[in-house]
């Protein structure tokens, strides 16, 4: 078992190290060694100055955006709020007009316009042009021909196409009435 023995350091320090079961932390020490003390101040004003800078950055972006506001006339406030209000209430009327022509309302943001009969004009189309390239499918699958169901069922063709619209549209229905609950929330 090994006592204690004199170890020298980088520096001219010596350094007693004792055995593992006597040796002890002492904290005092440690809090008291000019070497950490410099450390910890160094450390701390490091951290102090990096959180004055965010917080004079955070405030002077703060400070330019209120300054803007207080420059804003009592007229470039107001056409502020009356953008606001025609853009809103746009939307309820392009919702309206979705309603109206039974469009599936999650096309309402690929239609964008400065007023109503803008909106309009660019839904019909998005939805003619929809509908072309549903035709064009339907077309291309019906010249492959009918092909008759595997497990021999009775129904015809035009039985399982009309089943399979109708769940089509009450699906399509039921998603509609969600959607126009998320947006008149």
């Amino acid at each position: 078992m090994e006592e204690n023995k004199n170890v020298k350091t980088e520096g001219t320090q010596e350094v007693e190290t004792q055995s593992k079961e006597t040796q002890e932390f002492d904290i005092k020490s440690v809090l008291e060694n000019d070497e950490f003390k410099k450390f910890m101040e160094s450390y701390a004003d490091k951290r102090v100055s990096e959180a004055v800078k965010t917080t004079k950055k955070k405030l002077q972006q703060e400070y330019e955006e209120e300054k803007k506001k207080s420059e804003m006339t009592q007229e470039e406030i107001l056409q502020q709020k009356e953008r606001e209000l025609y853009d809103r209430e746009l939307k309820l009327e392009k919702i309206q007009y979705f309603k109206e022509k039974n469009y599936d309302l999650d096309l309402l943001d690929f239609v964008i316009g400065g007023d109503i009969d803008m909106i309009q004009e660019k839904a019909d189309s998005l939805i003619t042009t929809i509908n072309k390239v549903v035709e064009k499918q339907v077309a291309e699958r019906l010249k492959q021909g009918y092909v008759p169901p595997a497990n021999g069922s009775k129904t015809t063709a035009t039985e399982s196409i009309g089943l399979k619209l109708a769940k089509q549209i009450k699906e399509s229905q039921q998603y509609s009435q969600e959607a126009q609950q998320q947006y008149f929330k």
